[in-house]
């Protein structure tokens, strides 16, 4: 499935907690063409296991379990947020999923790092006192002056900035840490992350949004993994160019160019 918001084009894939699509669980991302990275994605679910337990212990047709699970709805901790066949989660995750929030997640992290103090660019970072972008919170709290752009610890030029606009068109995963409220969600978000990024680079942007500093054990663990993950795509690689070099002699072959065989004439 593929849709244009704003000259942003992406795709909607699926993937299932297990095979067959009769899993419980589903997570549809959104995956921004020119790039192939997902910038923002759903969690679907056909489960809430506090439901099921509550359930069991209280029959879910009494009265007691009724009312328990209005206000399990009311304070929104079910997980269930579909009914219905498992293939058909990326259709409704597809729906679920906000464009306008899609396109500020696409535009705002490449913005805010190449802001400065004379041309700021924090119009697409979200707004108020719990931002993850220090201007939007100062200006949440009416300050008045503004933090340093020089304090920045990721900075982009000018000329970086143009050349990496039009294909690098979002670096997203700070806001989505933001939306773990589930294992659901945290599991989400942790895969779109270390897709995205890497799990050094992950790691290392959880621990800033999080304020909570990684153990040397943990880097050394992430680091082996991105080096084996940069191996296989390697591997890969090297595989597909030898099918592409096979397909071009094939065809070169298959062109009728004349060639000597014994015994097969002058």
């Amino acid at each position: 499935m593929t849709a244009v918001f704003n000259s942003v084009v992406v795709s909607f894939d699926g993937s299932w907690h297990k095979r067959g699509r009769t899993s419980n669980y589903g997570l549809v991302a959104v995956i921004e063409v020119n790039t192939g990275l997902v910038i923002d994605y759903e969690i679907l679910s056909k489960y809430c296991h506090l439901c099921s337990i509550t359930a069991a212990e209280m029959d879910k047709d009494s009265p007691e379990f009724i009312e328990w699970y209005e206000r399990h709805l009311e304070l929104g901790e079910c997980n269930t947020n579909f009914s219905g066949a498992s293939g058909n989660m990326v259709r409704k995750g597809a729906v679920m999923i906000d464009l306008s929030k899609m396109k500020n997640a696409v535009l705002a992290p490449i913005h805010h790092c190449a802001s400065t103090d004379a041309k700021p660019m924090h119009q697409y970072c979200p707004s108020g006192p719990e931002s993850w972008c220090f201007y939007q919170k100062a200006k949440a709290a009416n300050r008045r002056s503004k933090p340093s752009h020089k304090d920045m610890k990721t900075v982009i030029n000018k000329q970086v900035f143009d050349a990496i606009l039009p294909v690098y068109k979002r670096l997203s995963d700070s806001e989505l840490l933001k939306r773990c409220h589930s294992r659901l969600e945290l599991g989400g978000t942790q895969a779109v992350g270390e897709f995205n990024m890497g799990c050094v680079a992950f790691m290392a942007t959880q621990a800033e949004v999080t304020e909570r500093p990684n153990n040397a054990q943990s880097m050394k663990n992430a680091e082996k993994i991105d080096r084996k993950r940069v191996a296989q795509s390697d591997r890969e690689a090297s595989v597909d160019g030898e099918k592409k070099r096979a397909k071009k002699k094939r065809q070169r072959k298959n062109k009728g160019v004349d060639r000597y065989e014994p015994g097969g004439g002058d």
